[in-house]
C-alpha cells in the first residue's frame, strides 16, 4: 500500500524560504545567545558568527545538492541512506527528529516567558508563563494542521517585522558611533583575551543560531519545482542569517565598547540593553514582543518539520503506519502533528516547572544541538559517498570534496568544544541524554533488522518518486 501523498504544489520558493528564516528564529538567537559567545571570544565575537557562517555555507551547499537529486519529507532519513546506508538514514532521522522535538517546547517557553512579562510590564498583571505556553501551543497545531500555507505566511510576516525592528535598533546604535566609536577590530583574532581559541569557542553558539537553516528541505514533496525551489530557499536563509548576525553581534559589540565585551557576557538580556541605552525603553518593549514573535514563529516551523519527518518516517513503516497517514481534507500530516504536540506539552511543563523556563531553553537547546551538528557531519559525509557514486559529468574535487570537508571538520570541532571542558549541572547531563536517545534508536534499528529486514532496507528510497 502506498503512502498517502502531502498536497503537491502549494508552495513557492517564498514559502519554504519563510519556514527556513522561521525555525532559524534570528531575533531570538541574538537576544539569548549572544552573551555565551562573548563570554569566550570577547570582543571577536562577530568574527565567530562570521566563521560560523562560513560552516553553515558549506554544509548547505551539500544539501542543496541532494535536494536536486531527492526532494523528500524525509530530509536526514533520505539523503543518509541515499549516501551512506539504510540503518544510518534511520538513525540520522530519529536523532534529527528528536533534536528538533525537544527544540519546540524550548522556544515556546522562551515567547510564554516573555509575553507574562510584557503583560506585567503593560498590565501590571503576570499570569503564569504555563498559561501562555498552552495557549501558543493551541495556536500552532491549529495552524499546521489547517493548512501549511497559512502558517508558513504567518511566519513570513512575523519574521519580517521581528527582523526589522531589531535591524533598524542596530542601525541606530551604530549611527550614535556605539560606546567607543566604530572599529573593525571586532573582526580580529586579537581582539579576543583567549585569541584563536576563545573565537573558535564562541563559534559554537554561531553555529548553534543556524541551526534551521535547511527546513526548507523537508518541503520538497509540496513545493512547486522543488529541484529549483529548495535550493534557493536554502541558500537564501543561510545568505539572510549570516548578514542579521554579523550586522547584529557587531552592533552589540560596538554598543558595549570593544573592551568592556565581559559586560555584555554577564548580561542577562544583551539585546534589550543595547535598545534601551541607544533607542529608548518603548522601542525595548517592542523587542521584547519581537522575541515573542520570534520565538513563536519558530516553534511553528519546528512543528512543521518535525511532523513531516515523523509522516515520513510513518509512511515507510520506521514508525507506527498511523503517522504517516494525512488529513483528508487539508493535506497535513495530522496524526504526527498530535504526537508531537502531546510531547511538546509534557516536556515543556514539566521541565518549565523544575528548572525554569529560561534554563529549560538552555537545557534543551545544548541537549539539540549535540544530536544536530552529528547529524549535520554525518550528512556531509554521507554528500561526500553519494556524490562521487552519482555523478558522471562534472564531478569537481573542490565542490564535492573539500566544501563538504570545511563543514565536517568546523562541526566535528563544535561538537567537540561544546561538550569539554564539562559544563555544569544540569548541562553536564546533555550529551548523555542524547547518546542515551541514539542507543535506543541503534536498538530499534537491530530488532527491526531481524524482525522486518525489508523496512530497514525502505528506509533510503525516496518518497514521492514523482516529485519534480
Amino acid at each position: 500500500m502506498s503512502q498517502e501523498k502531502l498536497k503537491a504544489n502549494t508552495l513557492s520558493s517564498i514559502d519554504a524560504l519563510a519556514l527556513s528564516i522561521a525555525l532559524l528564529a534570528p531575533v531570538m538567537g541574538v537576544a539569548l545567545t549572544t552573551q555565551f559567545a562573548a563570554s569566550s571570544a570577547g570582543g571577536a565575537t562577530p568574527l565567530s558568527f562570521v566563521l560560523a557562517g562560513i560552516a553553515t555555507l558549506s554544509l548547505a551547499y551539500v544539501i542543496i545538492q541532494f535536494t536536486r537529486n531527492l526532494p523528500s519529507a524525509g530530509f536526514a532519513y533520505t539523503y543518509l541512506s541515499a549516501g551512506l546506508k539504510p540503518s544510518i538514514g534511520f538513525m540520522g532521522g530519529w536523532t534529527y527528529a528528536f533534536a528538533f522535538a525537544i527544540g519546540i517546547p524550548m522556544v515556546l517557553g522562551v515567547a510564554s516567558l516573555y509575553m507574562a512579562q510584557l503583560f506585567q510590564n503593560i498590565f501590571a498583571v503576570r499570569p503564569s508563563w504555563a498559561v501562555f505556553f498552552v495557549i501558543f501551543l493551541v495556536i500552532v497545531v491549529l495552524l499546521s494542521i489547517y493548512n501549511i500555507k497559512i502558517s508558513t505566511r504567518v511566519q513570513l510576516w512575523t519574521a519580517i517585522i521581528s527582523v526589522t525592528v531589531v535591524v533598524i535598533a542596530s542601525i541606530i546604535t551604530l549611527d550614535k558611533g556605539g560606546a567607543d566609536g566604530l572599529t573593525l577590530a571586532a573582526f580580529s583574532f586579537s581582539s579576543s583575551s583567549r585569541g584563536v581559541a576563545g573565537v573558535g569557542y564562541g563559534m559554537i553558539f554561531g553555529f548553534t543560531s543556524f541551526i534551521g537553516f535547511e527546513a526548507a528541505a523537508v518541503l520538497g514533496e509540496e513545493t512547486a519545482e522543488p529541484r529549483k525551489t529548495i535550493p534557493k530557499a536554502i541558500l537564501g536563509a543561510v545568505i539572510f542569517a549570516g548578514l542579521f548576525y554579523i550586522l547584529v553581534t557587531y552592533a552589540l559589540d560596538m554598543g558595549y565598547g570593544l573592551s568592556r565585551s565581559q559586560e555584555w557576557a554577564g548580561a542577562a538580556a544583551p539585546l534589550n540593553y543595547m535598545v534601551t541605552r541607544y533607542v529608548g525603553q518603548a522601542m525595548a518593549n517592542i523587542v521584547d514582543l519581537m522575541v515573542v514573535l520570534s520565538a513563536f514563529t519558530s516553534g511553528l516551523g519546528g512543528i512543521n518539520l518535525v511532523a513531516r519527518i515523523v509522516y515520513s518516517m510513518g509512511g515507510q513503516s520506521a514508525l507506527p503506519r498511523v503517522l504517516g497517514k494525512i488529513h483528508l481534507r487539508y493535506h497535513t500530516p495530522m496524526n504526527a502533528i498530535l504526537i508531537i504536540a502531546v510531547l511538546t506539552l509534557a516536556i515543556g511543563l514539566s521541565l518549565g516547572t523544575s528548572l525554569g523556563p529560561a534554563e529549560m531553553f538552555g537545557f534543551l537547546a545544548s541537549t539539540g544541538s549535540l544530536g544536530i551538528i552529528a547529524v549535520y557531519v554525518t550528512i556531509a559525509v554521507a554528500g561526500m559517498v553519494f556524490f562521487r557514486r552519482t555523478i558522471r559529468q562534472g564531478w569537481s574535487l573542490i565542490k564535492h570534496i573539500v566544501v563538504p570537508l570545511i563543514g565536517i571538520v568546523l562541526g566535528l570541532f563544535a561538537l567537540y568544544t561544546s561538550i569539554y571542558p564539562v559544563p555544569p549541572q544540569p548541562f553536564n547531563l546533555t550529551p548523555y541524554i542524547m547518546l542515551g536517545w541514539i542507543i535506543v534508536g541503534i536498538v530499534v534499528v537491530a530488532v527491526m533488522a531481524k524482525r522486518h529486514p525489508g523496512k530497514v532496507q525502505m528506509l533510503g528510497k525516496v518518497l514521492s518518486e514523482e516529485a519534480e
